[in-house]
């Protein structure tokens, strides 16, 4: 039994709660059938290859990570790619499906690579038989016999040099085979594959390729810059819608405001300080359910720490006011995880220690606004811990010392 050892890694990607599978076919080249019989594992699981080579590996972890995909044949099979590793992505098991990975193996001896060298030798061969009976024609000790004999030399040394470009060539010539490509890089690796670069050549700079490629580059650059002046207005008329909104709020233009505002946020959703602001204005106009909303999407896709603890606070006032206390809870919880975080990373710090500080209070509230008082108490003792220290800081500010009482 022939065994090999290939790395399958995905793309890097966040892990998904969804199991992810590695759905294939093993198909032989360059007769492209299915072969079946292939025993492979991965990650302590094992599949076979079925009459059509369909295998399916299902309940891997999640996608992004490396494993190991070992496989073992009867016959002497490698991998047709000249290059390691071979790549896959572990997918969702409907992506998987959809998209399945083709795992293509070639009789050893008779592979991409072993046929174009082959080819390229026999190439070589040809040319040094012509010089040498060009040689023989020559009388010994002539410049010219001598510039002959140095070409052989050459010739042999080019070889040599090109066995890695010729591997590159072959794992191209597969994935051509296999993959949809321009007819006209099918037909120039063709001539490849025959060991026929010259016809290669010609066949592309006929059809103007490096040409076409320069205006392709050149018409991107274009959209580029011109995407470039497109972003730069368009931040400036978001400004000013902003602008706007804000100046129809302050009339009390509230239908105005809210249409000026989503606009605004529309245009960019990724400026998430308009979003945060929009939030503020619904909630002083008392649109509890139209803040939460908006100042969720903030939570969810904000890159700043701070304006998502932020959120998260705002939230659970907001549902504190609608009466859902759990929701509330649920809320300052999270702004509680927040706080807590940047508290463990910065705790000497005065402004961290206050703000989880904060979420103690708004938890033990909620607690003890339904009638949980041994967990309400829990959170008070915690900012009155909290309140004494920062106190102890600061004895000349009221406002903390204001806090401390309460918190008693």
């Amino acid at each position: 039994m022939i065994q090999f050892i290939l790395l399958f890694c995905g793309f890097c990607a966040t892990i998904q709660l969804a199991a992810q599978s590695l759905k294939g076919y093993v198909i032989t080249y360059p007769e492209e059938r299915p072969l079946s019989g292939v025993n492979l594992s991965a990650d302590g699981k094992i599949a076979r290859s079925q009459s059509d080579g369909g295998f399916w590996f299902r309940g891997m972890r999640g996608a992004g990570e490396e494993i190991n995909i070992a496989f073992t044949t009867s016959e002497d099979y490698k991998p047709a790619y000249s290059r390691y590793p071979v790549s896959a992505t572990l997918r969702t098991d409907d992506t998987a499906e959809r998209n399945p990975f083709r795992l293509v193996l070639c009789l050893r001896g008779n592979c991409p690579a072993d046929q174009i060298i082959k080819r390229g030798k026999a190439n070589l061969n040809q040319q040094l038989n012509d010089i040498s009976q060009k040689i023989d024609e020559l009388p010994a000790g002539s410049q010219q016999r001598a510039m002959l004999e140095d070409s052989i030399a050459t010739l042999v040394q080019r070889l040599t040099e090109k066995e890695t470009l010729l591997r590159e060539i072959s794992e191209q010539v597969v994935r051509t085979r296999f993959n949809n490509t321009d007819p006209l890089v099918e037909k120039a690796i063709s001539y490849l594959e025959a060991f026929q670069p010259d016809s290669a050549i010609w066949v592309l700079q006929k059809a103007k390729v490096t040409e076409d490629l320069k205006a392709i580059l050149d018409e991107e650059a274009k959209l580029q810059a011109k995407q470039a002046a497109l972003a730069e207005e368009k931040a400036k008329k978001i400004t000013a819608q902003m602008t706007l909104a804000r100046s129809f709020a302050l009339e009390y233009q509230l239908d105005s405001a809210i249409a000026a505002y989503e606009i605004a946020i529309l245009a960019d959703t990724t400026q998430h300080e308009n979003v945060y602001d929009y939030a503020e204005f619904l909630k002083d106009i008392k649109a509890y359910k139209k803040a939460i909303y908006w100042l969720t999407k903030v939570t969810q896709n904000d890159e700043e720490v701070w304006r998502q603890g932020n959120a998260f606070l705002m939230i659970g006032d907001l549902y504190k006011e609608l009466g859902d206390f759990d929701a509330a809870t649920n809320a300052f919880e999270k702004y509680r995880e927040v706080c807590q975080r940047d508290y463990s990373k910065q705790y000497a710090e005065d402004y961290y220690k206050n703000t989880l500080a904060i979420s103690y209070e708004r938890i033990g509230t909620m607690y003890q606004a339904q009638g949980k008082f041994d967990s309400a108490l829990v959170y008070f003792v915690e900012r009155s811990r909290l309140g004494k220290e920062l106190y102890a800081d600061n004895p000349k500010s009221e406002s903390l010392k204001n806090g401390l009482a309460i918190s008693y």
